[in-house]
């Protein structure tokens, strides 16, 4: 073997690791706006689907408190989350009852 053909040897066999590394493990798959998923943050075992019908107005509770409408779940209630300027709200999923008052409690929203 001569003397200058040794660089050379070394650079193929290392360009032909590198090339079967790369085959052996081949970069995951780019996703698409077809393959990416939109993820909807909701309650844990909760069905949020976007709504049909218009959703109500936010109301408010206090100067600086409200309760804003922002899906409707399965059976069609409105969801309401608490949201404030000044102090931190409660961050849970509010139902309207039937009297009147905001619940946490699935089983006694009243859907309308």
């Amino acid at each position: 073997m001569r003397r200058d053909s040794k660089p050379r040897l070394i650079a193929c066999l290392a360009t032909a690791l590198l090339a079967a590394a790369c085959v052996a493990n081949p970069p995951p798959p780019a996703k698409t706006d077809r393959t990416a998923k939109a993820s909807v943050r909701a309650e844990p075992d909760t069905k949020v689907e976007r709504p049909a019908r218009p959703l109500p107005a936010a109301e408010k509770l206090d100067k600086d408190l409200v309760m804003a409408p922002f899906a409707r779940d399965a059976r069609g209630c409105v969801m309401y989350r608490m949201q404030s300027k000044n102090r931190p709200g409660l961050n849970a999923v509010f139902y309207r009852t039937r009297a009147g008052d905001f619940s946490t409690i699935e089983e006694e929203a009243a859907c309308t």
